[in-house]
């Protein structure tokens, strides 16, 4: 994983945010759409884990509109929930974030799945796509 000790400050939005994530094998598993932090225990924040999913935007909108989009995109429903990649499985950061398998099926978005499954495979070529 790129190393941020030792620098004084991370600029954790240009470094993170937006940023493709990426199996093992190069597959597109979603973006980093947030950060999840914890405290240690000197109560310093630190970067716990890498949210991905439409969901991660609902906790910056206001409640008047958090609520009817919720429900508009069924809160409860499996292809919109939040998932976190833990920090820990975060292996390279460069122009995506390469993370382990095993949290890439943690990870793994059931509408992108659908999309690559359904219909990108289905393109001519598309295995040869770089």
């Amino acid at each position: 994983m790129k190393t941020w000790s030792g620098r004084a400050a991370v600029d954790l939005e240009s470094e993170l945010l937006d940023r493709q994530i990426v199996d093992p094998d190069g597959n597109a598993v979603g973006k980093v759409d947030d950060i999840a932090f914890d405290r240690d225990e000197s109560g310093a924040l630190r970067v716990s884990g890498l949210i991905v999913g439409p969901a991660a935007l609902r906790a910056h909108l206001p409640p008047w509109f958090r609520i009817p989009l919720g429900m508009a995109l069924g809160a409860g429903d499996r292809r919109s929930r939040t998932r976190q990649v833990p920090l820990a499985a975060v292996r390279k950061v460069d122009s995506a974030v390469h993370i382990t398998a095993d949290a890439a099926r943690q990870a793994a978005s059931p509408a992108e799945k659908w999309l690559r499954d359904t219909v990108i495979r289905r393109i001519p070529g598309s295995d040869h796509a770089s």
